[in-house]
């Protein structure tokens, strides 16, 4: 990503820059054909919150990340819940909905929607604001959640379809909400890094 990009992203408002984001993920996992598998999508963006680019002039992190194969995207998700797992074991029972799918072995269709879920959000600038202070001034997992459920509850005509074919139903999707809750205060208490190409999660 060039410098004109990052400053670009880096100067939008907050809460219009994770409308952005969110609308770009619920775009490309929609053209993914795995629309009923939302908590993969959501995990990716949570993933992607722990990461940070530390050095700005180090190598552009966003764009390490978006030439990894599929494949070696699943790897550095793994990395990223084992490190937060590593440091936080408190938090285990709650991320643990996030990123079971990353460690049960997903096919290849899955991996690849994935990447190309993650591609977008990289593209939309997601680092210039998870991976800064302006992450505290909105919200973008809630809305990227709001975003994917609500189009599978106007499908399912009230959310029938949506609990069957992802595990999201209404009362999950509260569920959901409260964990996110809690884990965007955890995660402001976590302190331990570890290496993701050229930035860090923390």
């Amino acid at each position: 990503m060039s410098r004109s990009v990052k400053h670009r992203h880096m100067h939008r408002d907050p809460g219009q820059h994770a409308v952005a984001i969110a609308q770009a993920v619920d775009t490309a996992w929609n053209k993914s054909h795995h629309s009923g598998r939302r908590d993969v999508a959501l995990s990716v963006v949570a993933a992607l919150s722990l990461v940070a680019q530390h050095d700005p002039d180090g190598p552009d992190l966003a764009g390490q990340l978006r030439t990894q194969s599929s494949e070696d995207f699943t790897g550095t998700l793994r990395k990223i819940y084992t490190a937060l797992v590593n440091a936080r074991p408190d938090l285990t029972h709650l991320v643990y909905p996030l990123m079971a799918w990353i460690f049960d072995e997903p096919d290849t269709a899955v991996q690849q929607a994935a990447k190309h879920t993650a591609d977008a959000a990289l593209r939309e600038g997601q680092l210039a604001l998870t991976g800064t202070d302006r992450r505290f001034d909105t919200d973008l997992l809630g809305i990227v959640l709001t975003l994917l459920t609500d189009v599978e509850l106007v499908m399912a005509g009230g959310g029938s379809w949506l609990g069957a074919q992802s595990g999201l139903g209404q009362a999950a999707v509260k569920e959901m909400r409260s964990v996110l809750d809690l884990l965007q205060l955890a995660f402001e208490d976590t302190d331990q890094v570890v290496e993701v190409g050229g930035g860090e999660v923390g």
